[in-house]
């Protein structure tokens, strides 16, 4: 009789354990679709060919180098696209910024930090250490050098430490290719 007892709080105990891992893992899905980039998607036109293709955001962080120990003024983003989640290949592209242009009179100031970003401030695209890549699962990477930045990158919002910018006509020369590359879309980054 005693043993059939342990058996029975034993079994609760396991099914109560259980219950509460469904429940914490209903609950960080329900969270990663609020933020995050789950469902953002970006144009990537690829100007030699005229061709357009849209793109899910993967992944996207950024280093603030103000904040590390070999300070510098600038922030490194980077992001990975793919088709879908299933696709093998992806592109990655990396872009940094030194400085930014400041949203009430276009005063262009040296980056110190996201905390001096406002809504509404327009980076500086520097084309040091931009680059351009495909990658795949089966294959090597193929990284290219990039240069000659255009376009708009703005800030679309700052929430604690996560900085979302809005990509309007971005774009630039990927060296492999030898042909302009433009990218259009939002991207939340978080911090590497």
């Amino acid at each position: 009789m005693k043993k059939k007892f342990i058996d029975v709080v034993q079994m609760s105990f396991m099914a109560i354990a259980v219950l509460t891992a469904l429940t914490f893992t209903a609950c960080s899905s329900d969270d990663d679709a609020e933020g995050g980039n789950n469902g953002s998607i970006v144009s990537v036109k690829h100007a030699a060919t005229g061709i357009i293709d849209t793109y899910k955001v993967i992944s996207a962080d950024y280093t603030d180098y103000t904040t590390s120990l070999a300070q510098s003024n600038e922030i490194c983003l980077s992001a990975v696209l793919k088709e879908n989640e299933d696709a093998i290949s992806w592109y990655e592209f990396q872009f940094i910024a030194t400085q930014y242009k400041e949203t009430e009179n276009g005063t262009v100031k040296d980056f110190a930090g996201i905390k001096n970003l406002k809504e509404g401030s327009r980076l500086i695209i520097s084309s040091r250490r931009l680059f351009f890549f495909m990658g795949a699962s089966m294959s090597d990477e193929e990284t290219y050098g990039a240069s000659n930045p255009h376009g708009e990158v703005i800030v679309k919002g700052i929430n604690g430490n996560n900085l979302t910018l809005e990509l309007k006509d971005f774009s630039f020369t990927n060296y492999g290719a030898k042909a302009e590359t433009i990218i259009n879309g939002t991207i939340q980054y978080t911090p590497n």
